[in-house]
């Protein structure tokens, strides 16, 4: 009986990343019906039961801080990091990492953590990525970079995951953006073309009203730092003012809109905070509509395969109607949603999140509305898409 191990594991409340886990859980049991599959996740005392019934889900061997004061929590991690290397060393190893050392193989969970600009993110965030990866290398473990997007890197940090991409069994970016990188970074690694997993996530009935004398367009909305921008405030109120502008032309023109939360977690990781600002500055209200209910994952996906059209910032949000055959306008936060977009061929509708104003917004969605082209070309892509995303686990 086989024993894999889901490591890098996110948190069951961002709905995109708990997709992709239950679709790699789905799509492995499919193939190896006996196998036993735990999960390493940053947040267990959440995930726990979520995916399904004979899952382990333990702790990462890096726990998330919850220290408050940055300066403590980056010098925490560092520290700990240091330590793990250490203890790695001299073959000392926790919970979880013995959990690692049993598995026969590790796939890191696919999705949009496998960057990091500079020493900030890799202490604020990256380094408990990096520290599982490191465990299954050190450990001299059989593992795979599952359907990643990657980088960007800076030059220093590219250098110390070098051993890790090289000593992976595969590397297998998710859009054509990723791969090209790769080969540039990492070119001694074992490298492949797939696609994201969370296309193949199996849609569960879940009851949704929709006027029908109108059509449906569905919107993901969430907060975001603005790294680029010199005044992230204004950025921020400049996205937020382009949202309501939008929502209100589309409400006039005879569209019912529905917000839906993509994520709703951990801590103030929740869209439901800048859905509920966006929708007490609307003009019009009278036609949109919060989906703020408990919603699995694959209902959340068939709620989207019922909109005509759809608007995401989340960009598992877009995948999640894309999938379904729903044309998509993507707002752009990470060159992660324009590969996406480019691989199912709409790589036109996608609008750059520091770049957004209401009335682009509306004249972009507009071209989509009225593309005659769009549905027959997104079906014949996703189709392919789809087959390449089954490919993640010829690999395995």
């Amino acid at each position: 009986m086989p024993h894999f191990v889901i490591s890098n594991v996110y948190c069951y409340e961002n709905r995109g990343d708990a997709a992709i886990v239950l679709s790699m859980i789905e799509n492995i049991k499919r193939k190896y019906p006996s196998s036993h599959i735990d999960v390493l996740s940053l947040w267990p005392e959440i995930d726990e039961g979520k995916y399904g019934q004979n899952i382990g889900v333990y702790a990462a061997p890096l726990k998330i801080s919850k220290i408050k004061n940055k300066y403590i929590r980056a010098l925490r991690n560092l520290c700990m990091f240091v330590l793990k290397l250490f203890g790695y060393a001299l073959g000392i190893f926790n919970k979880s990492e013995k959990i690692i050392q049993s598995a026969d193989l590790v796939i890191s969970c696919g999705g949009g953590y496998m960057q990091c600009r500079g020493a900030k993110q890799f202490i604020d965030g990256f380094v408990y990525h990096a520290v599982q990866l490191e465990c299954a290398r050190r450990l001299k473990k059989k593992y795979i970079i599952f359907a990643q997007t990657v980088g960007p890197f800076s030059a220093s940090i590219a250098k110390r995951m070098e051993p890790i991409f090289d000593n992976a069994l595969a590397v297998l970016p998710r859009e054509n953006i990723s791969y090209e990188y790769t080969q540039k970074v990492f070119p001694k690694a074992n490298i492949h073309l797939t696609a994201d997993v969370a296309f193949l996530l199996t849609p569960q009935m879940y009851d949704i009203r929709i006027d029908k004398s109108r059509r449906a367009v569905g919107i993901t909305v969430r907060s975001w730092i603005f790294p680029e921008c010199a005044d992230r405030e204004q950025a921020q109120e400049n996205y937020i003012s382009s949202i309501i502008d939008f929502v209100d032309c589309l409400v006039k023109s005879n569209f019912q809109v529905f917000f839906m939360p993509q994520c709703v977690g951990p801590s103030i990781d929740n869209d439901l905070i800048i859905t509920n600002i966006i929708f007490n500055r609307l003009v019009e209200k009278k036609h949109v509509v919060i989906l703020d209910e408990d919603i699995k994952p694959e209902e959340l996906k068939y709620v989207y395969s019922k909109m005509d059209f759809f608007v995401g910032t989340r960009m598992h949000s877009n995948i999640f109607a894309l999938s379904e055959g729903v044309p998509c306008l993507a707002i752009s936060y990470d060159y992660k949603t324009d590969g996406i977009m480019q691989l199912v061929g709409m790589k036109e509708y996608v609008i750059n999140i520091n770049e957004i104003t209401g009335s682009g917004l509306t004249g972009l969605f507009r071209k989509l509305v009225d593309d005659n082209n769009v549905r027959t070309i997104l079906k014949n892509r996703v189709r392919i898409v789809k087959r390449i995303a089954l490919s993640n686990f010829e690999y395995i």
